[in-house]
């Protein structure tokens, strides 16, 4: 939307305005840092599992670190499946 309120023809562009006008409102801010989260529950695992925590998962392939053990399985489905497939014949 263009200030004026009208649709732009952007492809990323739905019309659709989320929550309001406002798609990144993220109403629950961390205490104890600058990140803000859209949920409660989002918040308290932040505030549980890694504010102000060392990154627990490492990847055992390339060391890179993750707070989150899905995170890390991403990252190794992402990053490293392309390194074992075989090559095109």
């Amino acid at each position: 939307m263009t200030p004026e309120g009208e649709a732009t023809n952007q492809p990323w562009n739905s019309g659709h305005q989320g929550l309001g006008g406002l798609e990144n409102a993220k109403p629950f801010p961390c205490p104890q840092c600058v990140r803000s989260y859209g949920s409660k529950s989002a918040l308290n695992r932040h505030l549980r599992e890694e504010c102000g925590m060392p990154r627990q998962h490492i990847c055992y392939l390339c060391s890179s670190a993750f707070s989150q053990r899905c995170n890390l399985h991403r990252h190794v489905s992402t990053v490293h499946a392309r390194d074992s497939k075989p090559p095109n014949l």
